[in-house]
C-alpha cells in the first residue's frame, strides 16, 4: 500500500489547555525517544492509548493535537521532526482519551525514513510529496 501525503489545515486559535497538551506531550516523547529504544517507546505508547482512548480522534480533532505539538515545537530545545511530532501527537490525543494511528513508513530511491499520524483513512498535517509516495512498515 502506497500513501501520497495531502496537507490539513492547522488551526491558529489554541487553547492554553491544548497548548500545555501539546509541550507536554511532546516533552513525554522526546524523554521517551532519548532513554527508550524504539520498541520499548512504541510498547509504551501503544500502552497508553489503549488505557486512555476511548474512542478515534476526529480529523479536527488531531489536527488540533498536531498543531498545538507544532506550537510546542518553536519553542523545545532539541531536535523536533517527524517521529518526535508524530509521537507527540498521538500522545497528546490518549491524553485527550482519544486515539489517533502513529505509523513509520519509507520512501524509496533514495531511501528516506518517515513519521505520520492518521486518523481513520486521513493523514494528519502532512505536507503533499508528489515526487515519492511513502510506503506504510509499521502502523501502531
Amino acid at each position: 500500500m502506497t500513501v501520497v501525503m495531502a496537507e490539513a489545515p492547522i488551526p491558529v486559535d489554541l487553547t492554553r489547555a491544548e497548548r500545555a497538551s501539546g509541550h507536554l506531550a511532546l516533552w513525554t516523547a522526546t524523554i521517551l525517544l532519548k532513554a527508550l529504544p524504539l520498541r520499548h517507546c512504541l510498547t509504551v505508547t501503544r500502552a497508553l492509548r489503549h488505557a486512555t482512548a476511548r474512542r478515534p480522534a476526529s480529523c479536527d480533532e488531531a489536527v488540533r493535537h498536531r498543531a498545538a505539538v507544532r506550537s510546542a515545537a518553536r519553542l523545545h530545545p532539541g531536535r523536533v521532526a517527524c517521529l518526535e511530532t508524530a509521537l507527540a501527537t498521538t500522545l497528546a490525543a490518549a491524553a485527550h482519551r482519544r486515539h489517533t494511528h502513529l505509523v513509520l513508513g519509507a520512501r524509496f530511491d533514495p531511501l528516506e525514513l518517515h513519521a505520520w499520524t492518521t486518523t481513520g483513512d486521513r493523514i494528519i498535517g502532512e505536507q503533499a510529496e508528489l515526487d515519492r509516495e511513502l510506503h506504510p512498515v509499521h502502523t501502531l
